[in-house]
């Protein structure tokens, strides 16, 4: 009042309602490693040391009892709210612009890229069948305004591409035919039936989502590129929050409680393992914790501070694959911190960062994606001088398109699959993946598909229905003549989405777009848009001459099925990959289990499994060698056998640094003569006792004398 300055009231808010202020004082406690007992601790004061429940946020009823002799600051405080004014906009493009050829925009530009595409990769006899679809779908993505986006997602795989780096895509956007003629996809949805739909429903339109995998010891290089191509402070990864969990909440309650820690194991064990388990659920289901809660006054006090902390935000981390890529510096948009190593991310999650209109991508690596281009290289090595390039070719088609000149009709893979050989076959190795394929012997990737999309929980059931009907041991039956045609590739078992789609264009006339809609209802138990759409679906088969009674059993048929059909077009990606990597182990196995090796050699088991496997096919695997191994698992050709030679930098103890300074040595001043002179010529490369003694233990010294405990 001296200095006639006005004053306005606020109360520090630090949670929502006063009795927040336990569990509040509950994640202090946890976040400073303390226990709720401690005097000296952290935590919100008052005068006389008990907490302050104070810190939530007051009505203006309760300040203005707080502040009866300040009247003028409560209108103040009014006063400074109605001054601030924001204005949220409406969505807007904020993605980068593509690169253009001189007189296109972006909507003739995609049009001539996807024409171009028709004739460089379909064979003439579907050209016109694919300029129709390209059309349509052309056109869709126009309306959806999403021109851009796919000339910059081929902008990524055409880089990829041209470097040589092993890339792939996942999921629906395989059933895009534009994606096919310009490069994003190698899958023609034409060859395998798959619906533009189910990736791009004009009827319901969101942004498409086009998911990349690439080799995994080469996916910084596309970020890398991403970040040069499109300014560094336009591009940065994507933030996930980690939240507490049922059992990480009775955990941490119980140890700021100081109830002893194998007390804490007791209760949390009683919490069945599932992901999205909550302590409410877990009481319903576990009759032990429900006992306990009521019995035990430790365990009720436990569980209840748990349920006040439990789903709060616990930690920060980095989404494994999303990358988010701006039109503008990305500081101007959202907030950014950076990680200990440097990488900016966003604060934002990936839900919000697409409603605001950026490019998000999910990169991500595959580690069998490696393994594929390690092999080739192999298989390129062994060739490398020969000069007919015509016969070289036509001998091994996978050395003139990589993988995708591999053809799907080789004989040799699908035997391979018959006997079960599927150790280090992506999506089929597991014991009861094995055995299902063993008894479908399957012959097509169509095949292949199914069993990738049956393998889950839900429709595994369907895998022997499946089987018995393709080696005529049970009838193939279809409720509708109609039906025939959708069913007839998977004998009568609804297997796909898709599948699900088409089934409801065919027999009630819907669009495919509203039978996605109708596929999503079903699957997400949307009772309300079923009510909706059910009267319409009886109507539309009426119309088409299916009896109500068929009618019915149809939709009762669909309604399981939707919840748990896949995604046709994303298990034909998956089963092509599963057939390359066959192809490759059926028809050069030396090649194919040395990279193999080279990529599992850190992963325990992996390994092993992957030596075992070696070994039961004949193949020989020698120990380390300083002379003659490289740093990673190489092919030794120097005898009459090519040999699988086991690569420095898997000797434990030893690392990629040592095994390439090794390497570098000996190819400047010749092979190592003895035990002194691997010393000698390494000590200044950093040899020091223990890695020698790696050396020597792993066999890696075995050439140059005899006897390892005379070399120790």
């Amino acid at each position: 009042r001296q200095l006639m300055l006005p004053v306005c009231v606020t109360n520090d808010s630090h949670y929502l309602c006063q009795t927040d202020s336990t569990p509040h004082d509950v994640l202090l406690a946890i976040g400073t490693g303390a226990k709720l007992s401690e005097p000296d601790r952290f935590y919100f004061k008052q005068d006389n040391k008990e907490i302050n429940r104070e810190y939530y946020m007051k009505s203006p009823e309760e300040m203005a009892a707080l502040f009866p002799h300040l009247p003028e600051a409560m209108e103040n405080t009014a006063m400074i709210a109605d001054l601030c004014s924001l204005e949220l906009g409406k969505e807007e493009n904020l993605m980068p612009q593509p690169e253009l050829e001189p007189g296109h925009d972006e909507r003739s530009y995609l049009r001539h890229l996807a024409e171009k595409g028709i004739e460089d990769r379909m064979p003439r006899k579907s050209w016109e069948e694919a300029k129709q679809r390209l059309d349509y779908e052309l056109d869709v993505i126009h309306r959806c305004g999403f021109d851009s986006y796919f000339l910059l997602v081929r902008e990524f795989a055409s880089f990829t591409r041209n470097q040589g780096i092993s890339f792939g895509v996942r999921g629906s956007a395989a059933g895009s035919l534009v994606a096919y003629t310009t490069g994003i996809t190698d899958v023609d949805p034409l060859e395998f039936d798959l619906t533009f739909e189910r990736f791009l429903n004009p009827e319901r339109v969101s942004m498409p989502d086009i998911d990349m995998d690439f080799e995994d010891a080469r996916r910084d290089e596309v970020i890398r590129w991403v970040g040069e191509r499109y300014g560094r402070d336009h591009v940065a990864q994507i933030v996930t929050f980690g939240s507490m969990k049922a059992k990480a909440a009775v955990k941490d309650a119980a140890r700021v409680m100081e109830v002893e820690p194998k007390e804490a194991d007791r209760i949390a064990k009683m919490i069945p393992e599932d992901p999205k388990m909550t302590l409410d659920k877990a009481l319903t289901l576990s009759p032990d914790l429900r006992q306990a809660v009521e019995r035990e006054p430790v365990v009720r006090r436990v569980v209840e501070t748990a349920k006040s902390i439990e789903g709060i935000r616990r930690h920060t981390g980095v989404h494994a694959a999303g990358v988010v890529i701006s039109g503008r510096p990305l500081a101007d948009i959202v907030p950014l911190y950076r990680t200990n190593e440097g990488q900016p991310v966003t604060a934002y999650e990936m839900g919000i960062l697409e409603k605001l209109g950026l490019l998000k991508m999910d990169f991500l690596g595959l580690i069998n994606l490696t393994v594929v281009a390690r092999a080739i290289d192999h298989i390129r090595a062994r060739e490398a001088g020969r000069k007919d390039q015509e016969a070289l070719f036509a001998e091994h088609p996978v050395l003139k398109d990589g993988v995708r000149g591999i053809p799907f009709d080789n004989q040799a893979a699908y035997d391979l699959l018959a006997r079960g050989d599927t150790v280090g076959v992506f999506q089929l190795e597991s014991g009861g993946m094995r055995r299902n394929i063993i008894s479908l012997k399957p012959n097509s990737i169509a095949e292949l598909s199914a069993m990738v999309a049956l393998y889950r929980p839900g429709p595994m059931d369907q895998i022997p229905v499946f089987i018995d009907r393709k080696f005529g041991r049970k009838p193939i039956e279809y409720l509708h003549p109609m039906m025939e045609p959708i069913l007839k590739e998977t004998y009568g078992v609804i297997v796909y989405q898709e599948q699900v789609q088409k089934l409801a264009q065919t027999l009630a006339g819907f669009s495919l777009g509203k039978g996605d809609n109708l596929r999503r209802a079903m699957g997400k138990k949307k009772l309300d848009e079923l009510e909706k759409m059910k009267p319409e679906f009886f109507e539309g088969c009426a119309a088409r001459d299916v009896s109500a009674e068929t009618a019915q059993k149809v939709w009762d048929l669909l309604l399981p099925f939707a919840d748990y059909a896949f995604n046709k077009a994303h298990a034909v990606c998956y089963a092509i990959l599963a057939y390359q990597t066959a192809y490759l182990k059926a028809n050069y196995p030396v090649e194919y289990m040395c990279a193999l090796l080279a990529c599992y050699r850190d992963k325990g088991d992996r390994a092993i499994s992957a030596l075992e496997e070696c070994r039961r096919m004949g193949l020989h695997v020698q120990p380390p060698d300083v002379n003659r191994s490289q740093a990673d698992f190489s092919i030794d050709r120097a005898g009459a056998q090519a040999v699988i030679r086991f690569g420095l930098a898997g000797i434990k103890g030893v690392g990629e640094g040592m095994a390439e300074r090794l390497i570098a040595e000996r190819e400047a001043n010749g092979p190592y003569r003895h035990l002194f002179d691997v010393a000698f010529r390494l000590r200044r490369a950093g040899l020091n006792k223990g890695t020698l003694e790696a050396f020597i233990q792993a066999g890696a010294l075995d050439g140059l004398h005899d006897g390892r405990s005379t070399m120790l």
